[in-house]
């Protein structure tokens, strides 16, 4: 076999292209290289489009199998060669590019991904990213890039706590917030600090920066990010860590930047530490490229390794630290749900935020980021520092599961059989993927055929909108551990969700580590949610297909009962509480909803008939009712409040478009409605219009009630 291969920057480049647009592809591509080598010769390409046909022509006349890897994103991926071409690229986000902008096809990344016979990506929330676009039965492997038997040996040298460590630096430069005076960077315009950075650099150069030893103790912490890329997040990073370690001077956080530009890397970093005030714990910022026995030595000082992204592709450095055995203080999300764990790491809370995609000039919310929760991370820093310092039994032990789980991840093994398996599917002889033409698109970025502009389906800004909605009114709470105001989630519950649909608020039990117990009566939609929940942190994931009538469960069982929107579903409302009170432990508390009755009155007026037929809503529930058939269940109520008037509305809206639910958000007049409401409630009235429209025309009545003990 001749398997070709192909990134933007070459060795030779590298170290003046740190930073800049897709320069990580570089160290993926030579991750896997040793690899590949097992099952071809490997040809580097220099120009694809000029070079891959040739070669693959060369090897069909000599009946050879050859395969393109493309080493970059989708929308840089060379299209039209006859050579099979296989992406192979990092992705973070719930959503693919799906949307033509700019005139250009291949920013919709379908329009790509159609073309080839299969795809790499680095995690299975990627590959559920791009499935969820493309179909289930897309041909899309995970494979991350085999780093964990390069830290073989490494992890004897994890210890949590030193007296004394020195670390060698030779090709790079060294800001020590011990040795300068952060307050030379405090100006905003950066006049005076570019002088002190020039006057450092000159110094450290004179003072013979070839031979830097830097003395280290106590905790070290280590990050490798580039500081110019946002979705890293340093600045949260080192915040957290003066407010953890202010007056500890055993402390020390070292950021490794990973960008080419002295200033612009560097300078931001340090004028915003100049601005935390004064603090004891040591910050060390080192730049440049270093050399492979340095990056060694930098893990080897280090005791732990830190990220606070809002999300990853794979996160290389993480990963490398990991498998040399360092824990880590990180949140676990994107990437992360594959190799982290509350054995290997201290695992920082964090929420969605809405994101645009990184390439998106036009920044235009179209998929979620992640967003770690400060106070959280606060905490993680300190725990792990008194684990390092005073339980050197229990660092071990995460320092043993992080080795673990990063061989069962990115061992070359692990890695190996999964390139085994892509090849063999690519080298078939007939991929009939490979026959779909592109959609053609005009210039004004629409489909001829399409009656909307291509756009997200429900994950787009509406459903943003509505999201954040939700959140004001208190919902998802992770500082709190609310899933709504007055109903707190922890890790020792047992939350069963009755009717969990897409397990939308189960989600939010799983992340926090409950067991969470997933009923209801379609089979595919519940496994898929079960599956979901399963990559979200959760101790325990059990689904059941079932009515409820009755839930195969013991009685007393939940400390947590969810049944939202499946009262005006159901046959006989009593029945399905008395199933809901009888799995209930004494003391568990329930959080029941219904759609308003408001709001389903005028839905009678517009709907199609069968939305008020089985098995839709059969039955319009007002408060009174609702109040009562919870309270003759024997609950008592602890809470009662309304929300969505912006769903409310959207519904209303709705059945006039006269397009399928999961094309709604494209058209003009709801994009158009989430545009306002988002205006409204960023207004300086918005935080009081919201609650009472909420009380005018409520989507949803909700009543928290408890079980007596």
């Amino acid at each position: 076999m001749i398997i070709l291969e192909h990134s933007l920057y070459a060795e030779k480049t590298i170290a003046n292209s740190l930073g800049l647009p897709e320069y990580s592809y570089w160290f993926v591509r030579k991750a896997f290289a040793p690899l590949l080598e097992r099952f071809g010769a490997v040809v580097p390409l220099a120009s694809p489009v000029e070079d891959a046909d040739r070669i693959f022509r060369s090897a069909k006349a000599h009946a050879q199998d050859c395969v393109f890897l493309s080493f970059s994103a989708p929308h840089q991926t060379p299209t039209g060669l006859t050579c099979p071409t296989v992406p192979v690229f990092a992705w973070e986000y719930d959503t693919i590019p799906n949307e033509a902008w700019d005139d250009e096809p291949q920013n919709d990344w379908r329009q790509v991904l159609r073309r080839t016979p299969a795809a790499i990506t680095h995690s299975r929330f990627s590959v559920h990213a791009v499935r969820r676009a493309l179909g289930s039965d897309y041909p899309i492997w995970s494979i991350p890039a085999p780093v964990a038997d390069r830290q073989a040996g490494l992890e004897t040298t994890a210890v949590g706590w030193r007296e004394r460590i020195e670390l060698d630096i030779s090709n790079a430069l060294v800001f020590d917030s011990w040795a300068i005076d952060l307050s030379l960077f405090a100006d905003d315009l950066g006049v005076r600090s570019a002088k002190a950075i020039e006057s450092l650099q000159r110094a450290m150069r004179e003072g013979g920066r070839q031979s830097r030893r830097i003395e280290l103790g106590g905790v070290v912490y280590t990050s490798v990010l580039n500081p110019i890329d946002g979705r890293k997040n340093w600045a949260d990073m080192a915040t957290a860590f003066t407010y953890a370690f202010r007056e500890e001077p055993r402390a020390t956080l070292i950021l490794k930047t990973t960008h080419r530009d002295l200033h612009k890397a560097v300078t931001p970093m340090l004028q915003y530490l100049a601005k935390l005030g004064r603090f004891r714990c040591r910050i060390l910022v080192v730049h440049g490229m270093l050399n492979d026995s340095e990056y060694q030595r930098l893990i080897e000082a280090s005791s732990y390794a830190v990220n606070t992204s809002h999300g990853e592709g794979q996160c290389l450095p993480l990963m490398e630290f990991m498998a040399a055995g360092r824990p880590a203080i990180t949140p676990r999300h994107t990437a992360m749900l594959d190799y982290v764990s509350q054995d290997n790491a201290f695992v920082v809370a964090d929420h969605h935020r809405p994101a645009s995609w990184p390439h998106d000039m036009r920044h235009v919310c179209r998929c979620l980021r992640h967003q770690i929760e400060f106070a959280d991370l606060v905490r993680r820093y300190r725990q792990s520092f008194a684990v390092a310092r005073d339980q050197p039994q229990q660092y071990a032990e995460m320092s043993k599961a992080s080795v673990e789980a990063l061989r069962a991840f990115c061992g070359d093994e692990v890695v190996a059989g999964r390139l085994g398996e892509m090849f063999a599917y690519v080298c078939k002889e007939e991929h009939p993927r490979l026959a779909l033409a592109p959609e053609r698109v005009g210039s004004t970025g629409r489909s001829p055929n399409a009656a909307l502009p291509p756009a997200p389906s429900m994950e787009d800004h509406g459903f943003l909108v509505g999201l954040t909605d939700d959140m004001l009114t208190g919902w998802y709470n992770r500082d709190t551990g609310e899933l709504t105001p007055g109903f707190p989630i922890s890790g020792q519950d047992i939350v069963v969700d009755v009717g969990c649909g897409d397990g939308g608020p189960a989600q939010f039990c799983a992340r926090t580590g409950a067991h969470v117990i997933l009923a209801d009566v379609d089979g595919p939609r519940l496994e898929r949610a079960a599956e979901r929940l399963r990559e979200e942190g959760a101790s325990r994931v059990d689904a059941y297909v079932t009515d409820a009538d009755p839930l195969p469960l013991p009685d007393g069982q939940a400390t947590r009962v969810v049944c939202m929107e499946v009262m005006e579903h159901v046959e006989d409302p009593a029945v399905l509480m008395r199933e809901l009170v009888r799995v209930g432990a004494p003391g568990a508390l329930y959080l029941i909803t219904v759609p308003g009755h408001v709001h389903e009155q005028m839905q009678k007026h517009l709907a199609p008939p069968e939305y008020f037929e089985r098995p839709n809503h059969i039955r319009i529930i007002d408060p009174v009712t609702f109040e009562d058939v919870i309270t003759t269940a024997g609950l008592q109520i602890e809470r009662k409040f309304t929300y969505g008037f912006y769903w409310a509305l959207w519904w209303t809206f709705f059945w006039q478009c006269s397009v399928p639910l999961e094309e709604a958000n494209r058209h003009p007049l709801l994009a158009s409605w989430a545009k306002t409401w988002a205006l409204a409630l960023e207004g300086p009235d918005g935080r009081r219009i919201q609650p009472l429209l909420n009380g005018l025309m409520p989507k949803n009545q909700v009543i928290i009630a408890r079980k007596p003990a």
